[in-house]
């Protein structure tokens, strides 16, 4: 789940998925899952990522079958 506004700030969970990649000129970045999967539990609580995208910067957000 995430957000981005327009000046490239992006916010995200991830909550136990795969790790989201940033893909910029600099080097590709790892951003790890950020709780336990979502509905293990009904109290579980989930740290907001935050990260700033760069014009030509991409973001890779995928799934394993």
């Amino acid at each position: 789940m995430g957000r981005a506004s327009q000046d490239g700030a992006v916010e995200f969970v991830s909550a136990g998925h795969l790790p989201l990649l940033h893909l910029s000129a600099l080097e590709p970045a790892v951003a790890d899952a950020t709780g336990l999967p979502l509905g293990m539990f009904t109290n579980a609580s989930f740290s907001v990522h935050r990260l700033q995208l760069a014009p030509h910067d991409a973001l890779l957000v995928y799934t394993a079958a």
